[in-house]
């Protein structure tokens, strides 16, 4: 275990008087306070669904056992201001044995997006500054810091930019392209704003699922429903993936104990928004999806590909676009990555930023240099396969 007179508990922040700081090292002290938590959540610029106690929970229950809780709430005075959900990581950074690594407690397993700091709306430069001084100076329990998928909008992204860079640290940085749709009012007016050949395509699949009598589109309501949708969901995820020579990743336990535990939290808190799409009582299309503050958030979905010439996986999207905008959801989020299918759907992009730091020091120093040497090493490839295609182009 991390070795804990590394870590002072309560921190006083000799900046800002009447500001201190509590290190939670364990899952038991962090959801403690998951009352103070939703409150400074819902009056954060940071308010995503990614970072409630829910999602956090689900999470660390399915792929937490082998990392470290270390959450740092910033309080002024007795009132909780920001809070930053983080563990330690070992071993994380290649060729650097005994490395560790600060991250965001629910990164790593490719299920979340739009982490960041949690911090009140006027708040923010307090609390980036006494999360990251107080991370400093324990800086013995850790090597790296890993902070991924931070929304290009975030408030906190230029004032953890600039604090690092006062700071002397190495850093890095990656961009992520992310897609989403704005809703509009009416069905109509979606599908009037889509390209004619994706309009026609739609209504086309649509018109002729409906000539069939057999045909039923809903969501789960009742937990007692979950297990049988969800075994359904990790077979058609795999039918999917196997028609592009791939499998899918709920061959992973812990994944599909991942989903189990999100699935009945999210219910019960009516975040859930589970659509399939039966075809003579049988599944052959859902979407798992979940909802909170007018976002519809898409995390997986899968088909059956004995079905895929009849276009079921877009049969079942537009009932969900439908749904979603008869309801009054602002916006359908496609989440991390950007394809041409998700384009065609009317999807705009946005990033988020992965984000990699270190103190000076001895592993910082390697890691940086080895990253910037491997780096060059890719450009000096790529110009001599450019000189050598224009060689062979002039022969």
């Amino acid at each position: 275990m991390l070795r804990q007179r590394h870590i002072r508990t309560d921190i006083r922040n000799k900046a800002e008087p009447g500001v201190h700081i509590h290190w939670l090292t364990d899952p038991a002290s962090l959801f403690a306070i998951s009352g103070e938590w939703e409150a400074v959540l819902a009056d954060s610029a940071s308010d995503t669904i990614f970072l409630t106690p829910e999602w956090t929970s689900s999470w660390l229950h399915a792929y937490g056992a082998a990392h470290e809780v270390r959450a740092l709430a910033v309080y002024r005075g007795p009132t909780l201001s920001g809070l930053a959900l983080m563990s330690v990581r070992r071993g994380e950074q290649r060729g650097l044995p005994g490395a560790r690594t600060l991250a965001f407690a629910a990164d790593g397993s490719a299920d979340s997006d739009y982490l960041d700091l949690i911090a009140r709306c006027g708040e923010e430069e307090t609390v980036v500054s006494a999360v990251l001084s107080a991370i400093a100076e324990a800086h013995g329990a850790w090597h790296f810091l890993r902070w991924r998928e931070i929304p290009d909008s975030s408030p906190n992204l230029p004032l953890i930019r600039e604090w690092i860079t006062k700071a002397k640290w190495h850093v890095a940085e990656q961009h992520v392209p992310c897609a989403y749709v704005p809703l509009p009012s009416t069905w109509d007016a979606y599908l009037k704003d889509l390209k004619p050949r994706m309009r026609t395509k739609i209504r086309s699949a649509l018109r002729k699922m409906s000539e069939r009598s057999d045909v039923v589109f809903d969501r789960c309501s009742q937990e007692a429903d979950l297990p049988e949708r969800l075994r359904s969901l990790y077979v058609l995820h795999h039918s999917r993936w196997e028609l592009r020579g791939r499998d899918g990743i709920f061959l992973d336990p812990a994944k599909r104990a991942f989903y189990e535990s999100l699935s009945r939290s999210f219910l019960r808190r009516d975040w859930l928004r589970f659509y399939s799409l039966r075809v003579a009582g049988s599944y052959v299309a859902h979407q798992y999806c979940f909802e909170r503050n007018g976002i519809l958030y898409l995390l997986q979905e899968g088909f059956d590909k004995t079905w895929a010439e009849e276009a079921v996986g877009n049969v079942l999207r537009a009932h969900v676009f439908r749904d979603a905008i008869n309801r009054g959801v602002r916006v359908y989020d496609f989440l991390g990555g950007v394809t041409p299918h998700k384009l065609s759907w009317g999807a705009l992009q946005k990033q988020s930023i992965r984000l990699e730091a270190a103190p000076p020091g001895p592993y910082g120093t390697t890691f940086f240099a080895s990253r910037r040497f491997a780096r060059w090493g890719k450009d000096q490839v790529k110009a001599l396969l450019r000189r050598a295609g224009l060689s062979a182009r002039a022969d």
